[in-house]
C-alpha cells in the first residue's frame, strides 16, 4: 500500500517536473540579480578592547578589581554609541552625510559573559570609511571613558582592518537558500494542484478515482 501511494506521489512530481524546476530556478535568479545589481554591498571592520587597568599586573588583580572592570563593561556598551562619542566621531572625521544617530545605528557592541573584552564592530558602504569609523570610535570612546570616569583601564587588543569582502548581501549564501525554499514550494503546489483538480483525463484517473479497469479507448474524432 505503501509502495503504490509513493508511486502514484512519484508519478505526481513527475508530471510537475518542469515547475519543480523552474519555480526554484527563477526565484533563484531574481534573488541574485536583486543581491548583485540593487542592494549595495556593506562591509564591517572592528576593533578588540579589553577592559583592564594599564597600571596593574594581571597576576595581581583581586576580585573586587575583576567585578569593577565587568561592570565598567556594561558602562561602556552604552557610552560607544553615546551621541557624545558619534558626533565627535562625524567632528574629526568631516562626515557630512551621517548624524549621530545614524552613526550610532551601524555600531555594533558585543561582549562576551562574564568577560572583560568588548568587540566593536562597523559596518559601512565603503571599506577605507568603515576601518577608519571603527578606529576613530574606538579612539574617540577611551578619551571619553578616562574623561568621565577618570579610570584608564582601556586597552586596545585587535586594531581595525580594511574588510576584503562584504558582510551583506550574500548572493550564494541567498541563492541557496531561495532555491531549496523553491523546491518545496513547487513540490507543494504540484501536490495540491493535482488533488484539486477532480477532472478525469487519462486512463491511470479512471483506475485510481472509479476502480474500474479500461479496457478500450474511443478516439476523439474531428468531422469536418
Amino acid at each position: 500500500m505503501i509502495a503504490v501511494e509513493l508511486k502514484e506521489l512519484l508519478n505526481i512530481f513527475y508530471k510537475k517536473l518542469w515547475l519543480i524546476i523552474s519555480l526554484p530556478l527563477i526565484a533563484a535568479i531574481i534573488v541574485a540579480f536583486f543581491s548583485l545589481c540593487i542592494l549595495s554591498p556593506v562591509y564591517e571592520s572592528g576593533s578588540t578592547l579589553y577592559i583592564i587597568n594599564k597600571s596593574t599586573n594581571e597576576s595581581n588583580i583581586s576580585y573586587n578589581e575583576i567585578l569593577t572592570n565587568q561592570m565598567f563593561v556594561k558602562d561602556y556598551r552604552e557610552l560607544i554609541k553615546s551621541r557624545s562619542v558619534t558626533k565627535e566621531v562625524i567632528e574629526e572625521l568631516k562626515i557630512n552625510d551621517l548624524t549621530p544617530d545614524e552613526l550610532a545605528e551601524k555600531i555594533k557592541v558585543d561582549t562576551k559573559s562574564e568577560t572583560r573584552v568588548l568587540d566593536i564592530r562597523v559596518q559601512d558602504s565603503d571599506p577605507q570609511r568603515a576601518k577608519l569609523l571603527a578606529e576613530t570610535v574606538s579612539k574617540i570612546f577611551i578619551k571619553k571613558s578616562i574623561d568621565l570616569m577618570n579610570v584608564d583601564n582601556v586597552n586596545i587588543v585587535d586594531n581595525p582592518e580594511i574588510p576584503e569582502e562584504p558582510v551583506y548581501p550574500k548572493p550564494l549564501k541567498y541563492c541557496i537558500y531561495v532555491f531549496l525554499v523553491g523546491i518545496v514550494v513547487a513540490l507543494g503546489i504540484a501536490y495540491l494542484s493535482e488533488y484539486v483538480n477532480d477532472k478525469i483525463v487519462s486512463t491511470e484517473d479512471v483506475e485510481n478515482h472509479m476502480g474500474l479497469t479500461v479496457i478500450g479507448i474511443i478516439p476523439l474524432l474531428k468531422v469536418k
